[in-house]
């Protein structure tokens, strides 16, 4: 299987709860395009695994969790 294969392949969301996802998954998963990812990734706000200088992954269930934790409760009225 060619990079580019791989990294296709890394970026089809899975069904499995720990599924690894790659920037284009994760990005929508998230609903961000790819370069805020990036950016995001660059700045360390986004919980994500590095393999090696451009290897990244990102966890779904870090990314719940990350999501959850930003979570705002509605304002009283």
């Amino acid at each position: 299987m060619g990079i580019r294969n791989e990294q296709l392949a890394s970026d089809t969301p899975s069904t499995s709860s720990g599924a690894r996802l790659g920037y284009a998954a994760a990005a929508a998963y998230l609903g961000v395009t790819v370069g805020t990812l990036r950016s995001m990734v660059h700045r360390g706000t986004v919980p994500h695994l590095r393999y090696g200088p451009r290897q990244v992954r990102f966890d779904r269930q870090d990314l719940d969790r990350w999501l959850d934790e930003r979570r705002v409760a509605p304002a009283a009225q």
